[in-house]
């Protein structure tokens, strides 16, 4: 009999929490690498924080970070529910416990009160990060961006020249880095499909100072425009990162080999010192579940395969993105952390031939792009496109043409095949490594 993706969302469940729920295993392992999930979910709540929920939606002239999100609330008190329990298995981050359990107490938590639970939490675990043994390593920072970068005559690069300025006057004070990822980093973007990735290593006196992280915050979020300038799609907003991390650093949020692919904007030093952590042996099987083949499985919950408005579109994107990631995922499962245009030649043998088609037309889906001359004119289908109100119509420069919509209506089209060969390549891939854990 054929497993379905309940029966495989189920069989995980039951059989490795530490992959599914690893918050229900606290108890059960070692101190640090308790710590080392709570650092993890820590850094994810910073990411939703600084970034003011930033999911490329239409924005109300209200909702530019002025106030918490819903979801970042839910987040904040399952975070402190989480530290708790952290604290009671293992004795951890006590000063933290307390600070969450005050959050969380009473009515709607305001920006302040987050940020200073950030800098209590970071204060301690730098605190106790000191203690814990690791193995040092350096790692030169990315090459500077070319001075002449944004002067190829390429009106796409405008918003990306107004991002670079504004990160270099407002945000740079905040950052010990802030590094251009992927292909925007190479140099091999294709303007109307790729988006802006952005590491930014927020500094410790930023993160230790409440006042000084929420103005941060309303920096970020207003720069944030640049970014769908460049892609009205945009996917998401700055990756994010605390100095603090480096002190006691995991590999599966970003791994620093990768940053010789990345570009400086700017760095406080010429090198990072960072210690690596004892790793969680589940650390990248769970990347690869949450990030990669879950998404594919619960696929009717997230994407509908249609074209109605820009959050189909987005949903569409997504799913193209998703599955060119799929294989840098289930690389890192095997101990491999590559860049993502390498990953494709080195993960397609384990697979069979007709499992990694799917990944091969992802790709060239993408490449269509390529041939697509984006046009300039922003009221351009905006009555199917509309753009974050945040954005002003100006500021975009390539927009949605007429063969870019036509491109997604093609995948729209043939959507229960791209469903159908998705959900086995998550399936396959899953089978692979976890037989790889054993």
């Amino acid at each position: 009999m054929t497993r379905t993706p309940e029966q495989l969302l189920e069989d995980v469940a039951k059989a490795l929490p530490e992959v599914a729920a690893p918050e229900t295993r606290l108890a059960s392992v070692e101190p640090a690498l308790a710590a080392a999930y709570v650092q993890d979910r820590v850094r994810g709540a910073l990411v939703h924080f600084l970034n003011g929920n930033f999911s490329g939606r239409q924005y109300g002239p209200g909702d530019l970070g002025r106030r918490p999100d819903a979801l970042l609330v839910r987040e904040m008190k399952s975070l402190a529910a989480l530290i708790g329990r952290a604290n009671d298995a293992h004795g951890l981050f006590g000063a933290s416990t307390r600070e969450g359990a005050s959050l969380t107490k009473g009515g709607r938590a305001d920006l302040t009160e987050i940020a200073r639970f950030f800098s209590v939490f970071y204060a301690e675990f730098g605190e106790w990060a000191e203690g814990q043994s690791g193995r040092a390593e350096t790692f030169k920072s990315a090459p500077p961006l070319p001075a002449d970068f944004a002067k190829s005559g390429q009106d796409s690069l405008d918003p990306i020249s107004r991002l670079v300025a504004r990160i270099e006057s407002d945000i740079a004070p905040f950052a010990e880095a802030v590094f251009l990822d992927g292909s925007l980093g190479t140099c091999d973007f294709i303007p109307g499909w790729s988006d802006v990735d952005i590491l930014l290593i927020v500094g410790k006196e930023t993160v230790l100072e409440p006042r000084r992280l929420t103005a941060l915050r309303r920096r970020l979020r207003d720069s944030l425009r640049h970014f769908c300038a460049f892609d009205p799609l945009q996917l998401h907003g700055y990756m994010v990162m605390c100095a603090f991390d480096l002190d006691w650093y995991g590999d599966s949020y970003f791994p620093l080999s990768l940053l010789p692919w990345c570009r400086t904007v700017h760095a406080r030093r010429e090198a990072m010192d960072a210690r690596r952590r004892q790793e969680d042996p589940f650390m990248f099987l769970r990347a690869f579940w949450n990030n990669a083949v879950r998404y594919f499985l619960e696929i009717d919950g997230h994407c509908p395969g249609r074209v109605r408005d820009r959050r189909d579109l987005r949903r569409l994107k997504l799913f193209v993105h998703r599955l060119l990631t799929f294989p840098l995922f289930y690389l890192q499962t095997k101990g491999t952390c590559v860049y993502k245009r390498e990953s494709f030649e080195m993960a397609k043998p384990d697979f069979p031939a007709a499992v990694w088609e799917i990944v091969e037309r992802a790709s060239e889906f993408r490449m269509r792009f390529a041939d697509i001359e984006p046009v300039s004119d922003p009221s351009f289908f905006s009555s199917l496109l509309p753009t974050p109100l945040f954005v002003r119509a100006r500021e975009i420069q390539a927009y949605r043409s007429a063969d870019q919509l036509a491109a997604f209506r093609s995948l729209e089209s043939a959507w229960p095949e791209w469903r159908k060969r998705a959900i086995e390549l998550a399936m396959t891939g899953w089978d692979l490594a976890a037989e790889g854990m054993h």
